[in-house]
């Protein structure tokens, strides 16, 4: 006989459906009376019967093989393919040594041994209701786990096993052995039951992933399990889970356990009770029985299928931390593990995150309570960074900002109070990663580490956008915004050059140099900013947020931003010049949102005044135009202007005009237009104010001075001034005979003599000037000049100025005045003419004359 042309047996043995090809090889060897190694090379299986390895005769094995064997055992075609394990390798379950076997189906004729035995979830006899065998009763071993010289010669219900290479046969009866009975109601029945029906329609996708995922939590209950756990099917098994010298024995005991848990925790509906199944399994869970989050286990979970891997991070959600939560999507409808792909997507999100949140998304994601702009603002973006992420969270976050403590609990006090964060969280991440953004925010934060503008390119924007250059401070916030806008950097972070040195800094930036903010100055700082992308050639737009609709259906802690009246905003602050807070408050927004609103706002530039640099650089401009030699010629030679008149004719100042003048060599001739001062006799000033009664306008109109220069010098020497109101007072004006002189030298004649008065005692007792006019809410300069004014015209200094350590106090001539403002026909006519505060209070101890100082 040979391999080309095989023999037909003369003897032969039908294969019943679902047999073991070694079960009825032993049968057909029998048939034919000769050993079973005799019998497999007959066959072509001799090379098969490896010592110690029963599988290679029901695994693995060829198709031109098994064709061979039913052509020349006289087998239906096909007959043999349900008699190997080959139809459920697809599983992935391991081995097991030998075949299991009921004791009860033995006494059956012919005794067949099922291919299924050698299943290890095999565990259980539905027809008898017992659990199977494992090992032989006599020599505890695996039947079918060897061959020996006598398998074949013996009825298959023999165990034909050497214990050891000396020993004779076994040659126990395993029909003998006592199986352990169940209850029909035992749900191992049921569990075996349930594998039974998905191994009838192996390879059906479904069934394979639902035994796959049985194999891998079987496993993982054995290496989880608790005796208590097993105890409640079973006592032996519970002891058989804890002495391993017994549990080869109780093997199928064990088995029979954790796959009935594994099969429970598959069969789960709801999350809560999926959950208590799995709750085993997660050793920081059960073993510390705190209430601190739990760990997913994230390598077993690897071993089950992506769907239950899915339904397990689910079913876990409430329990995780909040940085698990993002990292396995678990608030998602598509929860999954992380691997290596999702962390090279979780590591390029970065580039296309800001370190400081985008302005949009901080209105959506900070509560409408609580100080949370900058604690929202960095801590987002660095959430941002772990969902996909499988490294630890200070190294996710590393390249945005540090991940501390406190963006744990942020994030675990968000989703406490508003449970679609995480989601939304998730959500946002998963727009990145799939339509990216037109930022490269990792190139611009090594592309642009400082802001390259002088003070001279300071002015010239604020120039161009008429704003007002202000001081050094006001300097570098501007060079911080463009920052911002570059690189979207977290000013508080001090590895910038730009950061904020102190509190009072970020105060200057936020509620100074932002609110103030021209949309003018705005466009040009923008402009400036664009100009440095073009000049490292990166073309992209200055600033992009992602939309909206990137979490549609979510529910978050804050309003959208376009959710606020624009112009309700406008009023508010720029009309009635409310702080942000305030206006916050009325709107139920936060001040972010104000913030956003009135970076929306058109806001004018201001007014600048004569004096104010733009306005003053534009004079010299239009000076260096129109004044040349030409000029000065034939208006100052030629005309006899002086220039005096030359300022009232073109605007431009005097000191500007003798500037030029010179420059061009231009003989100035006149004192007064050479702004040379011109020296005043104080002898003869008090004779022409106090002996002539002069006005200040007369002498000044005398001396070519102002009438204020000339009041300056009357009180500098201490020379009283014309009472206003006598000789050629106008008919018009009030006259009171019958008050004090200094009473009528202060409001006869000179408008709102009352109110200066009122002025001077409401300031008294407060430590200075600077002090009252904050607690009138006056100007300060207005509240100089009116005491400055009321002086002049009673020409007699009334109060001593307050100087470190030294509060301010009224003159003898203040104390004097002060009294006459209490007599009571005095008081009711300032009552009448100047309306003191809600708060005055005429006798306070502070404006009594006792106070007075010697």
């Amino acid at each position: 006989m040979t391999l080309d042309h095989p023999r037909s047996l003369p003897l032969r043995v039908p294969i019943d459906h679902g047999e073991a090809l070694d079960s009825w090889l032993l049968r057909l060897a029998l048939r034919n009376q000769i050993p079973a190694q005799w019998l497999l090379p007959v066959l072509g299986l001799g090379a098969r019967l490896r010592p110690g390895n029963n599988h290679a005769l029901v695994s693995g094995l060829p198709a031109d093989l098994l064709r061979r064997v039913e052509h020349q055992a006289g087998l239906p075609p096909h007959a043999l393919d349900t008699a190997v394990l080959d139809p459920y390798a697809t599983l992935g379950w391991a081995t097991i040594p030998g075949s299991r076997f009921c004791a009860r189906c033995l006494h059956e004729p012919q005794c067949r041994w099922p291919i299924r035995w050698q299943l290890p979830y095999t565990f259980a006899c539905l027809r008898h209701r017992c659990l199977l065998a494992g090992y032989c009763p006599t020599c505890r071993q695996a039947p079918h786990g060897r061959w020996s010289a006598r398998t074949g010669l013996v009825e298959a219900h023999q165990c034909t096993i050497r214990p050891h290479a000396n020993a004779e046969v076994c040659g126990a009866d395993l029909r003998h052995h006592q199986p352990h009975q169940l209850d029909a109601d035992d749900p191992r029945l049921a569990v075996q039951q349930w594998i039974n029906t998905r191994l009838d329609t192996v390879p059906a996708p479904n069934a394979v992933n639902e035994l796959r995922d049985l194999d891998a939590l079987a496993r993982w209950f054995r290496r989880r399990r608790h005796p208590a756990a097993i105890t409640v099917f079973d006592q032996p098994a519970g002891t058989a889970a804890t002495e391993r010298r017994r549990q080869q024995a109780h093997e199928t005991l064990v088995t029979a356990a954790v796959a009935t848990q594994a099969v429970q925790l598959l069969t789960r509906t709801t999350n809560a009770s999926l959950f208590a199944c799995f709750q085993p399994l997660i050793r920081s869970f059960d073993q510390t029985g705190s209430r601190r989050p739990l760990v997913v286990p994230h390598k077993n979970l690897t071993t089950v299928t992506p769907g239950l891997a899915a339904r397990l991070l689910t079913a876990s959600d409430p329990h995780l931390a909040p940085s698990d939560r993002l990292r396995y999507r678990t608030s998602t409808p598509a929860p999954r593990l992380t691997d290596r792909a999702s962390a090279a997507v979780a590591a390029n999100r970065a580039r296309h995150l800001p370190e400081y949140l985008w302005q949009e998304w901080i209105i959506r994601f900070r509560p409408a309570n609580g100080s949370f702009t900058d604690t929202i603002a960095t801590d987002i973006p660095a959430a941002l960074l772990i969902p996909g992420n499988p490294i630890p969270n200070r190294n996710a976050a590393g390249e945005l900002t540090n991940w501390r403590s406190t963006t744990t609990r942020t994030l675990g006090l968000l989703a406490n109070q508003y449970p679609d964060v995480p989601a939304a969280l998730c959500a946002l991440a998963g727009y990145l990663d799939t339509h990216g953004s037109p930022i490269d925010y990792r190139r611009r934060r090594s592309t642009f580490t400082n802001v390259p503008m002088d003070r001279r390119q300071w002015e010239d924007l604020c120039y161009r956008a008429d704003a007002h250059p202000g001081k050094t401070t006001r300097h570098v916030n501007a060079r911080r915004y463009i920052f911002t806008l570059l690189t979207g950097a977290n000013l508080a972070n001090t590895r910038h050059r730009l950061a904020f040195p102190t509190t009072t800094d970020k105060h200057n930036y936020l509620a100074i140099f932002q609110r103030t903010m021209s949309t003018p100055l705005r466009d040009a700082l923008h402009d400036y900013a664009q100009a440095m992308l073009d000049a490292a050639d990166i073309n992209e737009p200055l600033t992009w947020n992602p939309p909206g609709d990137a979490v549609a259906g979510l529910t978050l802690p804050g309003r959208e931003p376009d959710d606020i009246d624009f112009d309700t905003v406008h009023q508010l602050v720029n009309v009635e010049q409310l702080p942000i807070n305030a206006a916050a408050a009325k709107l139920d927004a936060t001040v972010e949102h104000i913030r956003y609103a009135l970076g929306r706002l058109h806001r004018p530039g201001k007014i600048n005044g004569k004096n104010t640099p733009p306005a003053s650089r534009r004079l010299r401009e239009r000076a260096a135009r129109s004044l040349t030699a030409e000029f000065f010629h034939r208006e100052y030679i030629e005309a006899g202007k002086d220039l005096r008149t030359i300022e009232a004719e073109t605007g431009i100042h005097r000191k500007l005009l003798a500037r030029h003048a010179r420059a061009l060599g231009v003989p100035l001739t006149d004192a007064r237009s050479m702004n040379k001062p011109i020296p005043i006799d104080p002898d003869w000033l008090r004779e022409q104010s106090e002996g002539q009664q002069r006005s200040a306008s007369d002498i000044a109109a005398e001396l070519g001075l102002t009438p204020e220069t000339v009041r300056r010098n009357l009180l500098r020497f201490g020379i009283a001034r014309r009472p206003q109101g006598f000789g050629g007072m106008p008919s018009h004006s009030r006259t009171y005979p019958d008050l004090p002189d200094d009473i009528r030298r202060a409001v006869e004649g000179p408008h709102h003599g009352w109110l200066r008065l009122r002025r001077l005692q409401q300031i008294i007792g407060y430590p200075s000037i600077n002090k009252a006019a904050q607690a009138l809410n006056l100007h300060l300069a207005t509240l100089v000049n009116q005491i400055a004014k009321l002086e002049a015209d009673i020409g007699k200094p009334l109060l001593h100025r307050g100087r470190p350590n030294r509060p301010m106090s009224p003159t003898e001539h203040g104390h004097a005045l002060l009294d006459l403002l209490q007599q009571p026909h005095i008081a009711q006519l300032l009552d009448r003419y100047a309306k003191p505060l809600p708060s005055w209070r005429p006798d306070d101890p502070r404006r009594s004359a006792s106070r007075r100082t010697t």
